[in-house]
């Protein structure tokens, strides 16, 4: 059986990016939550697949976190996450539009209350898990620029411990970003 080796020829590219974010959290009983801006850096790895299909795994450090008020309270948290989104997408002509998921893993946590900082990352869990849809726009030389949603599925607190900190009744906190980027493909490599 023969097949035509174009339609199988494989399209590698790695790259970096780079971009601004605006971070926001689901909390089950705050009405009153502000985004944060934040920033976000990484690899990217794309492999096309036949029917312009692609395959994107991804590597990137990413500020999230948001901004609360109540009865008189201001709590600002700031959470640094290890993110490797692994997205499978598909190519109309410069446009490609992607969906998949995302692996977290915190690495540091800051949180402020009134501007007096406190200790929380205990009590914040190691790993989110997240849904991600996008869309890339490829422009000129490697560039391309890209937008993205992410909301987190997963609860990111110990609510045992969380209570004991923040007077509200935060049982479900949850992650959600919208982020920017600019990237460039460093390599392209044509695999038959």
């Amino acid at each position: 059986m023969c097949f035509n080796n174009s339609i199988f020829s494989q399209k590698i590219e790695l790259g970096v990016k780079i971009g601004p974010s605006s971070a926001s959290q689901y909390v089950q009983s705050i009405k009153n939550i502000e985004s944060i801006t934040g920033y976000h850096f990484g690899f990217f790895t794309s492999i096309k697949l036949p029917f312009n299909f692609t395959i994107q795994p991804e590597i990137q450090y990413s500020r999230q976190g948001a901004k609360f008020s109540f009865n008189q309270v201001t709590a600002v948290a700031n959470l640094d996450y290890i993110n490797i989104p692994i997205l499978l997408g598909k190519d109309f002509n410069f446009i490609n539009f992607h969906i998949g998921t995302q692996f977290g893993f915190l690495s540091d946590v800051n949180l402020s209350i009134n501007q007096i900082p406190f200790n929380i990352k205990e009590n914040i869990l190691k790993s989110d898990y997240s849904f991600v849809s996008g869309i890339k726009v490829k422009l000129f030389k490697g560039f391309s620029i890209s937008f993205r949603y992410v909301k987190g599925l997963k609860n990111i607190v110990n609510p045992d411990l969380i209570n004991s900190i923040l007077p509200v009744d935060a049982k479900k906190i949850k992650n959600i970003l919208f982020q920017l980027s600019i990237n460039y493909s460093i390599v392209h490599k044509i695999k038959n």
